[in-house]
């Protein structure tokens, strides 16, 4: 116990560093595998997952319960600097990966494309991702004015704390229902709006991949570049709905000028 003190005084830090990351893949395939029902992984799998399990409870879990109980006000303070640089730097690596791991999934069967009752939304996964570290940071956020750390720090926190809640909020309450002809969308902070296919004037893709869809000149909502929401562009295009790629919709902005 007296050893682990001692290595949690001197490199800590940088354990729990490390250790991030492999929270972060533990996590992810606790939920593929609970989602997907995938077959069981052979012992080599097995062994690396056991090995990083290990290394997570005790580095990352194991430390954290050492800063909040045994730690000195000097080692809590490090670890609040670096906790606060730590969490938004995470949060974009885990939605990036989760971005990529959804565009490399296989798209659905034609049965599905076929679908005219169908919802659209953000996976829970991002929702209680953002959740996670929107607590983590008001945590430390807290925490920095207990022990009054500088003021750049608590500003920093504050902000980091909001940005992560709001994206939770978006994540968790934004999604569109669709109906047979009826949409039905609820924004990000839980507001219901009813359209129909049939005023829909057109959609526009974004440079970034997101999808606008436009009734006249009005924007209704847009589809973010990680959602799945081909089942909606294969509707337009059997209702005949202009679909605008990137490149056209420069060009016609071009022409109205």
């Amino acid at each position: 116990m007296q050893f682990l003190i001692s290595l949690y005084d001197s490199f800590g830090v940088y354990l729990f560093i490390i250790g991030i990351p492999m929270l972060f893949e533990i996590i992810s395939v606790i939920y593929q595998h609970i989602k997907h029902r995938k077959n069981a992984m052979v012992f080599l799998e097995k062994c690396k997952l056991l090995i990083k399990v290990v290394f997570v409870c005790v580095f990352v879990l194991g430390y954290l319960l050492f800063i909040l109980f045994m730690a000195d006000t000097q080692s809590r303070a490090t670890f609040i600097k670096i906790g606060g640089s730590i969490i938004p730097i995470a949060s974009v690596i885990g939605v990036l990966g989760y971005i990529i791991y959804k565009k490399n999934q296989k798209q659905k069967s034609n049965k599905e494309f076929l679908s005219k009752c169908y919802l659209i939304e953000s996976e829970k996964y991002l929702c209680w991702l953002f959740s996670f570290f929107g607590v983590c940071s008001i945590g430390l956020f807290i925490y920095s004015i207990y022990t009054h750390e500088e003021l750049w720090v608590i500003i920093f926190l504050s902000i980091i704390s909001a940005s992560m809640l709001i994206a939770a909020l978006n994540i968790g309450l934004w999604k569109i229902e669709v109906n047979d002809m009826e949409i039905t969308y609820r924004s990000t902070f839980g507001r219901t709006r009813k359209y129909n296919f049939k005023d829909i004037t057109k959609g526009v893709y974004k440079k970034s991949g997101a999808f606008r869809v436009y009734i006249g000149d009005k924007r209704i909502f847009t589809f973010d570049d990680n959602m799945e929401f081909s089942l909606f562009i294969e509707q337009m295009n059997r209702l005949h709905i202009p679909v605008w790629s990137y490149e056209f919709s420069v060009k016609m902005k071009n022409k109205s000028k």
